[in-house]
């Protein structure tokens, strides 16, 4: 068998076990010291299949990453944008002290970027310079537009419906203070929030986008085979009519395609990792506050998402 066919047939499971791996003794090292921090409002998953549901919700994670074409930096901005959410509920609401999650969430990164690292190529997109997606004005802008982009709809939450969603759905809070004190500049200028999921969303969302990289996407291509150009209902026979109205994102552009996989990606698994691990990791939380939780996170993602694709299109 070529080396190559090897490599694609055994990459992903060299994926899921060195990424389980490393999380094992990064997750072991880190308990001797947060353990009590972190393990006073943790669930505790006393039956075997709750176990496994978290051992298979984790190679979801890596197989979504896998199989969308992410590669290390791409899967590092995936998992600040879909993991910091855990980490500001749990120090805002649960008052756990920052550096234990910070470990925590440091273990992710690691234990997800690792494995792409060593068995992906980076994308063109993270290696080719730009004068447009390197410069430092553009750095600067988009990464605080995507970070207003996600604290405005948590903003506006913690000032109508989340404090009484918070209180009703998570048993177990041990204050409420934040969400009745909220105010701009305390939201915006938070450290564990704000920078990170902006210039997270930036790597994610714009660079990539903004690049419009023939690697990241297939060619527009027909079920034929021949390229496609645009549309003309005038001159199309009925089967590339029919083509058109049922496979319709086979006419999108490069960069539409990019963007609308990588949003569909975020918005989906922003709103299900987010309610997951706050369900399944935090002691007294009802599905309904996990789904509430999730969704909140969700339309920011969907705010982000649409609006640095509308500001990669205009370079």
């Amino acid at each position: 068998m070529p080396e190559s066919k090897i490599r694609t047939t055994f990459a992903f499971p060299l994926i899921v076990a060195t990424s389980l791996f490393t999380s094992a003794v990064l997750n072991t090292v880190v308990a001797q010291f947060t353990n009590l921090e972190v393990g006073q409002v943790s669930r505790t998953l006393t039956k075997e299949w709750q176990a496994g549901a978290v051992l298979a919700w984790k190679v979801l994670e890596l197989a979504l990453a896998w199989f969308s074409g992410l590669d290390e930096s791409d899967i590092l901005a995936f998992t600040v944008l879909t993991h910091l959410p855990q980490v500001y509920l749990l120090h805002t609401f649960y008052l756990v002290p920052a550096l234990p999650l910070a470990a925590h969430l440091a273990t992710s990164l690691i234990a997800n970027a690792l494995p792409f690292r060593l068995l992906r190529r980076d994308l063109p997109a993270h290696t080719t310079g730009s004068p447009v997606t390197s410069s430092t004005l553009t750095l600067v802008t988009t990464t605080i537009l995507g970070s207003l982009l996600y604290i405005i709809p948590l903003y506006f939450s913690l000032d109508t419906w989340l404090p009484t969603h918070l209180a009703i759905h998570f048993d177990g809070l041990r204050t409420l203070d934040p969400a009745h004190s909220a105010s701009v500049p305390s939201l915006v200028m938070l450290p564990l929030l704000s920078l990170p999921l902006g210039l997270a969303a930036r790597t994610f969302l714009f660079t990539t986008t903004a690049l419009n990289l023939p690697s990241t996407t297939t060619s527009g291509q027909s079920t034929t085979g021949k390229p496609i150009s645009v549309f003309d209902p005038a001159e199309a026979s009925l089967a590339q009519t029919l083509e058109y109205n049922f496979l319709w994102w086979r006419y999108l552009s490069p960069r539409t395609r990019v963007w609308l996989e990588r949003s569909t990606l975020l918005v989906f698994w922003t709103a299900a990792n987010t309610g997951f691990l706050a369900y399944a990791n935090i002691e007294g939380t009802e599905e309904l506050g996990a789904l509430g939780w999730g969704g909140l996170w969700s339309a920011g993602a969907a705010i982000a998402s649409a609006t640095l694709g509308w500001v990669a299109g205009v370079y």
